[in-house]
């Protein structure tokens, strides 16, 4: 650190000249220096660090100086250097959005609209209920009965409901669900009123709220704050990299014990959690790795875990929150991740072990099966929420000042019931960013659990690590998806680059769940070997995973297939629009696909159930052309029932497992192009969703272009299960 600070601060006496050249040198030598304090941090945090230090030597080149005070300089270089370089993402990405979505509303044909599933047209509209606050309407074609056009709106998605030009009086609204005729949609009850008659017209819209929240949390954490405590500090410089205490790398920061679990409280606190955790490895509940994994984290500031795919990171994750509630009072532990479904999945495995949860977010974007537990809900059934409520309705009655005071009194109950809520709870769950939720402001929370780490961009997973918390765990897998980025600028910075991966490079090694209880071992042995050095091991034998009939595979004990097909790609959009090419499919593999689904279903009844086959491939293009293809399937109960066959992008898929999966790669060309097939971790998710039978169909030629692809490709050719 002095040799940097030393060269930063040198320098009276000597020429202008040779003052430049010293910053220049200073400038390189701190860059090399912020590589290291900092982790390997992603390109443009380490040049927006240069950028800051070549100004700050212009201006101290006179000045001498050292110690405490330059080292403290130089952690503020990299906050600042840290808050430039993703603020520029996120501000790129929300940009990103909103050029996109007025792009559509305003210059996108309807044809279009429709083929890319990004609106819904001739919808009537009818209420259908409450949820909380908010109010429902189901949305359906005119003719009743009628299926609704494939679409790419999903639970949570805001859009904009018009009867006009989106943009003329449009209102906006949050997708409750859907199925193959409706979709629900939830609006304020402000909105309510003005949706009336029909025809409505539905379109994907962009959100600003995440953008803001994690801009609020680079901010916070660029900012000295005097009030935080030591616990607090030594978190926030762990996941930085840099500012670390005398003589201690990354690794050995990150394995300090938090403020309560050091000196006498270690005996008092960890003592019991270790023994309950020892409890549940001797009833079978945990497999070693697990369970090391879970005593690590108890005593660690930061813990990293790599869960690949079927390691049971969820499970394990919930009984690590199981122990850890008993070493905190209630109300100090908040677990988050990055999507809701995954929040979704984490509170059901919580609630499966009995712990406390307060699911915080919109209730509309909470399975309908976990809104009890809801913050909503709970305050609701909290004595000062009802009263609350009653002095709502009462305030909705009455006129001026009465009205005005019963409906403040009411807010403040409702504050009162919030706060006890919350207090009361063993853990608060949300999305990453949904912890930026202002009911949560002020609140502080000890502990935090970040799963599917690797798929939040680093500003999100601030929102909850900034909330006062002293330790923190995230789980994730570098091999798999990183976040989702649709900016090419806000991927030029690096924003796909999680927190998680970043910490990793660095040098702080996840402990690997080692254990897989979802695949085949046939499935499961390319994956492991390749993605996870053979560490990977299968706890399912061949005879619990029987291959499924239907299908002529090439080894029956082996139920991995690759399907040859030399149909030609093409490209999707409505012609003569200019960026109609947003997309591919090949109508050549869909049509494969639909005969296999259908033959497999007729051999096997149980195969048409939710649970049964997933279609994937990784182009939306392709997804509607699959579904095309794939609605004249016949069951023998009669056309295939709603939602008993799913078909997405691998993109979202991940997190996700089905009996069988059939897999389009849709490239086929003569200039053996894959595109983003060639990233090795899309081709991993899509490889380890299967539980009993992967079958991919593709061009050999194109796809063995890709090195990764073209391993597997010579493992199946080597293995026999080309076809």
């Amino acid at each position: 650190m002095m040799e940097v600070l030393e060269l930063l601060m040198a320098g009276s006496g000597r020429s202008k000249g040779s003052a430049r050249s010293a910053g220049r040198k200073a400038a390189k030598l701190a860059l090399d220096r912020v590589q290291l304090a900092a982790g390997h941090p992603p390109k443009p945090f380490r040049l927006a660090a240069e950028r800051i230090l070549k100004e700050q030597g212009k201006d101290q080149i006179a000045k001498k100086g050292r110690g405490r005070g330059d080292k403290q300089k130089l952690h503020h270089v990299l906050l600042q250097a840290h808050r430039a370089a993703f603020e520029a993402g996120i501000d790129a990405e929300l940009s990103q959005e909103w050029e996109a979505s007025n792009e559509r509303l305003q210059q996108w044909s309807r044809r279009r609209l429709q083929e890319e599933g990004l609106a819904l047209f001739d919808l009537k509209a009818e209420p259908a209920g409450a949820l909380f606050s908010d109010r429902i309407f189901r949305f359906a074609m005119a003719r009743r009965g009628e299926p609704m056009p494939e679409h790419a709106m999903s639970q949570g998605d805001i859009i904009l409901l018009s009867q006009a030009r989106p943009g003329e009086s449009s209102l906006e609204g949050i997708v409750v669900d859907s199925s193959a005729k409706w979709m629900r949609v939830a609006v304020s009850a402000s909105t309510a009123p003005h949706i009336r008659g029909g025809p409505w017209r539905l379109d994907l819209y962009a959100d600003t709220v995440s953008s803001e929240r994690c801009r609020q949390a680079l901010h916070a954490f660029s900012q000295p704050q005097p009030e935080l405590t030591p616990g607090q500090i030594q978190l926030r410089r762990v996941l930085l990299g840099a500012g670390l205490p005398q003589g201690l790398d990354l690794p050995s920061a990150s394995r300090q014990a938090p403020s309560w679990a050091l000196g006498n409280a270690a005996r008092t606190i960890l003592k019991p959690a270790f023994a309950s955790l020892a409890k549940i490895l001797e009833a079978g509940k945990l497999n070693r790795s697990q369970g090391e994994a879970i005593r690590a984290a108890l005593g660690q500031t930061l813990t990293l875990w790599q869960g690949p795919p079927g390691t049971g990171k969820t499970r394990t994750l919930a009984h690590f929150l199981a122990v850890a509630k008993g070493m905190l009072p209630r109300g100090s532990i908040i677990a988050c991740a990055a999507s809701n479904v995954a929040v979704d999945n984490l509170v059901t495995a919580l609630d499966a072990l009995g712990v406390h949860v307060v699911r915080v977010g919109q209730p509309v974007k909470v399975a309908e099966a976990l809104r009890g537990c809801t913050l909503e809900a709970l305050v609701l059934q909290h004595p000062a929420g009802k009263a609350a409520a009653d002095l709502r309705a009462k305030a909705a009655l009455e006129k001026g000042t009465t009205g005005r005071i019963a409906f403040e009194q009411a807010m403040r109950l409702e504050e009162q019931a919030t706060g006890a809520v919350l207090q009361s709870a063993d853990v608060v769950a949300s999305t990453c960013v949904g912890a930026g939720d202002p009911r949560l402001e002020g609140k502080t929370f000890r502990l935090c659990c970040l799963d599917e780490a690797s798929q939040a961009v680093e500003p999100a997973a601030l929102v909850p690590l900034l909330k006062g918390c002293e330790a923190a765990l995230m789980v994730g897998d570098a091999c798999q998806l990183p976040p989702t980025v649709i900016s090419s600028q806000a991927e030029e910075a690096e924003l796909k680059v999680s927190m998680f991966e970043r910490l990793q490079a660095a040098g702080l090694v996840p402990l690997l769940l080692d254990i897989q209880y979802r695949m085949h071992p046939a499935i499961a042995a390319f994956p492991s070997r390749t993605f996870y050095r053979g560490a990977l091991l299968s706890h399912p034998t061949p005879a619990d995973r029987p291959a499924p009939a239907g299908f002529s595979w090439p080894k029956a004990h082996k139920p991995v297939a690759f399907v040859q097909s030399n149909g030609p790609e093409r490209r999707t959009g409505t012609q003569g629009d200019i960026a109609a090419a947003a997309s591919l499919a090949n109508n050549t593999e869909a049509r494969l696909v639909a005969t296999i689904v259908s033959r497999l279903m007729a051999a096997d009844p149980h195969l048409t159930s939710g649970a049964g086959i997933g279609v994937i491939t990784p182009y939306s293009g392709q997804v509607t052309e699959l579904r095309a293809q794939l609605q004249s399937i016949q069951t023998t109960a009669g056309p295939l029932a709603d939602g008993a066959l799913e078909v997405k992008t691998v993109d979202g898929f991940q997190g996700r497992e089905k009996e069988v999966i059939v897999f389009s790669a849709v490239r086929c060309n003569v200039g053996r192009s894959v595109g983003f097939l060639a990233d090795s971790r899309r081709l991993n998710v899509a490889l380890t969703r299967a539980k009993r039978g992967l079958i991919v169909i593709g061009d050999g030629r194109t796809l063995s272009a890709d090195i990764v692809w073209c391993k597997w490709l010579n493992w199946v050719k080597k293995e026999g299960l080309s076809i």
